[in-house]
């Protein structure tokens, strides 16, 4: 019992795809509902805040490149406009 909430524990920090991987297949040998049902739960938790975390790692990366861009943009004519 003691080892089953150990795994659901795990579960619920799994943070790699074959960690999840792992630990849905580790909740379908466990044959208690309640606990099955728990730890499903878990899993699919922490599959969103994974998925959700990484697009918005990647949304915020690609803000920053924009800003990065426009400000390039901004301030070549200026430069160049001083220069000549």
């Amino acid at each position: 019992m003691k080892l089953e909430y150990r795994e659901l524990a795990y579960c619920m920090v799994a943070k790699h795809r074959d960690e999840r991987e792992r630990c849905q297949r580790r909740q379908r040998g466990i044959n208690h509902p309640t606990e099955n049902f728990l730890q499903a739960i878990a899993c699919s938790i922490n599959s969103t805040i994974f998925v959700v975390s990484s697009g918005a790692s990647k949304f915020s990366q690609r803000r920053i490149d924009l800003s990065r861009q426009v400000a390039n943009k901004m301030a070549t004519p200026q430069i160049s406009g001083l220069q000549q």
